[in-house]
């Protein structure tokens, strides 16, 4: 049975007959359900089908809360998870077939050239975060708002992430020293994604990313 929600011009929700009415993100939408599903798995869709499992296995690493914050700017009629998808098949996925892998080098959302530069020296449990912000008019409106970082561990699958919580920040140019790096992560391959957003996350500026082995 379906209900009305807000008189007969409004939205409904459940079945009624073979449509079926629902809200999904403040979009009200009618959709009928399919008399039978052809799923004949062409090489098409299980390449297409590969791809997206790919990008939600490197997503569900990176952490949906950081998904939250990095691609909060993005979620026009769509979840910040969905923008993170869209955004790393379109940028990140390579290969064919059913074999890919992703480019994390090419998962930095952010068009404004805020930072100049991005390096990382690892140490026992804890890494060194150098970086330089540019001379441009919107660097100048992050010089006082802290970064935003996310270490992903490709070889375990783990992260570790400080969120609004990186407070040895400089003005112009600084090195940040993070100790929050797990002892059994030494050795592994690791990548930082160093980020700017407004205080409200409504907004990001640019993302640097990377790649060093933990020590």
């Amino acid at each position: 049975m379906g209900k009305i929600k807000k008189g007969i011009l409004g939205g409904f929700s459940g079945k009624v007959g073979n449509v079926v009415g629902a809200n999904w993100i403040g979009i009200d939408y009618m959709r009928a359900m399919p008399a039978s599903v052809a799923n004949p798995k062409t090489a098409s869709q299980e390449e297409v089908r590969d791809g997206f499992k790919t990008c939600t296995r490197f997503l569900l690493q990176f952490g949906i809360g950081n998904l939250n914050v990095m691609f909060k700017p993005f979620r026009v009629h769509m979840s910040p998870f969905n923008a993170a998808m869209k955004y790393a098949y379109k940028n990140c996925l390579q290969g064919s077939g059913l074999v890919h892998t992703i480019d994390y080098l090419q998962f930095k959302p952010g068009n404004d050239n805020v930072m100049s530069s991005l390096s990382v020296t690892p140490s026992a449990g804890s890494v060194n975060i150098n970086y330089a912000l540019s001379v441009t008019p919107s660097a100048a409106e992050v010089e006082n708002i802290p970064p935003q970082a996310v270490i992903l561990n490709i070889d375990k699958g783990e992260c570790i992430s400080a969120i609004d919580s990186l407070d040895d920040y400089t003005t112009s140019q600084g090195q940040i020293s993070w100790a929050d790096v797990p002892a059994a992560w030494s050795g592994d391959d690791c990548y930082l994604f160093f980020f700017y957003t407004n205080a409200d996350h409504t907004k990001i500026y640019q993302t640097l990313v990377a790649n060093f082995t933990a020590v």
